[in-house]
């Protein structure tokens, strides 16, 4: 029999003991969203479709809104792993299908192989909403297991439309509903099998992983200025037509570690690799850049740059265009790097911008201590800017962080003040992801 452990990147994928991990580390996700990760990995290369997995994760019988069901799971898939609906490197959407994996995938003690699609486990068509409008789960999970991270009651409390109904709602669905939806013993899906061909990832373009920057500054404090700039630099990237750049998540796996290029290049599957230090002090900053080609090891671009605080973003767009020149990425005549970028630059306060950057590195840490100081450094990023949309955005997502969490016992207060800056992000900029993500989950709450 096959292991039931597989790998895809750095992940890996424990059907029998249902655990996602990156590079030893757990990564939470929930028992639904994991069983469909195994049934879609199971079925790598092959559109599985939405009655199927209907059938597959919930069992006949159940009734559920299958639709927002399926489309919360996909996106809690996708935001464990790092994935993007639009430039999808794990999971595709098969309009009016399902869903297919498009990742090598082996056992965990094999190599990854390039894989050739093959014939869609079915054609039976299922309409399929956009991505962007995937909510959140139904009140009541249909399988024991893990709970979700808000509780039925809190969940219910936050539908204002719902609020005087609150108490008949669960006293129906306690005595009508929840004797049927957990009939569902708990269970493991069947060991996955390897496909008889991989799938095989988008060609024919270049492909690059912006690695974390080394903080050279000698002061751990700093961390948030390297890690900040970085991830600025994977942003502007994605932004080039005709480049595939790896996401933050998969990236910065690997700060810290001591590993050669070509080893990096081989794990995270690209050719490029963009990696250097930054040393901040005073109004001056330093940045040493190196492009490798991650075959060989070889430098294609390395250049050292010492410049006042102030022209950080001039010599994040720098770095950009030296990247293009370098990889020869051909731009139509209209999408030079200054014009692309010019829609996409986030405030020109320098201050609100480093002060956006801190709130960001605490978001990421995912602790009640943390979020409040993401939402003070952010609230300083909007003083000093009021037209920064993407720190109303921070703002939104760390009241968001509190009710989803219930590190506030202020809920209803929270949930407001999340719409509201989320709501007046996109009033600011009407392309801002993030804060149309969150409107959406707040409307299905």
């Amino acid at each position: 029999m096959l292991a039931d452990v597989r790998r895809f990147e750095d992940f890996e994928l424990d059907a029998n003991a249902c655990r996602l991990s990156r590079n030893g580390q757990i990564v939470r996700l929930e028992r639904i969203p994991l069983e469909l990760l195994c049934l879609l990995v199971e079925h790598c290369g092959q559109t599985v479709t939405r009655d199927e997995i209907l059938e597959r994760i919930w069992g006949k019988g159940v009734f559920i809104d299958s639709e927002n069901a399926i489309n919360t799971a996909i996106r809690k898939i996708r935001r464990a792993l790092g994935d993007d609906a639009d430039a999808p490197r794990f999971i595709v959407t098969v309009p009016a299908k399902g869903y297919r994996f498009i990742a090598p995938v082996a056992a965990a003690d094999g190599d990854l192989k390039d894989l050739t699609n093959t014939e869609p486990v079915s054609n039976k068509a299922a309409p399929e909403p956009a991505d962007a409008a995937e909510p959140v789960p139904p009140i009541f999970d249909t399988t024991p297991g893990e709970p979700e991270r808000s509780n039925s009651w809190l969940t219910i409390l936050l539908r204002p439309r719902r609020l005087m109904l609150a108490a008949s709602v669960i006293a129906v669905a306690s005595i009508a509903l929840v004797p049927h939806l957990w009939r569902k013993e708990q269970h493991s899906l069947p060991p996955i099998q390897s496909p008889e061909n991989p799938c095989k990832l988008k060609s024919g373009m270049p492909s690059i992983a912006v690695l974390p920057f080394t903080n050279l500054s000698g002061d751990p404090k700093q961390e948030y200025f390297s890690d900040g700039i970085s991830n600025q630099l994977i942003e502007d990237l994605s932004h080039l037509p005709g480049l595939f750049v790896i996401a933050r998540n998969s990236s910065f796996a690997y700060k810290g570690k001591s590993m050669k290029e070509p080893e990096i290049g081989r794990e995270l599957r690209v050719r490029y690799l963009l990696e250097g230090d930054i040393s901040k002090a005073g109004d001056r900053v330093r940045i040493g850049v190196e492009l490798v080609d991650a075959s060989s090891a070889a430098e294609m671009w390395t250049q050292r740059f010492d410049r006042p605080l102030k022209d950080i973003f001039a010599l994040q767009d720098e770095i950009v265009s030296k990247v293009v020149t370098t990889l020869g990425l051909l731009l139509r005549l209209d999408q030079t790097t200054e014009a692309i970028f010019r829609n996409f630059r986030m405030t020109d306060n320098l201050e609100a911008f480093d002060d956006y950057l801190r709130g960001r590195e605490y978001n990421s840490r995912w602790t009640k201590e943390d979020n409040a100081k993401a939402k003070y450094w952010a609230k300083k990023a909007t003083e000093l800017d009021p037209h920064f949309a993407e720190a109303y955005t921070l703002m939104a997502w760390t009241y968001f962080n509190d009710v989803w969490n219930q590190w506030d016992s202020n809920y209803l207060a929270d949930f407001s003040h999340a719409h509201e800056f989320a709501q007046r992000a996109l009033a600011l900029d009407d392309s801002e992801g993030d804060a149309l993500a969150l409107i959406t989950e707040l409307d299905w709450l």
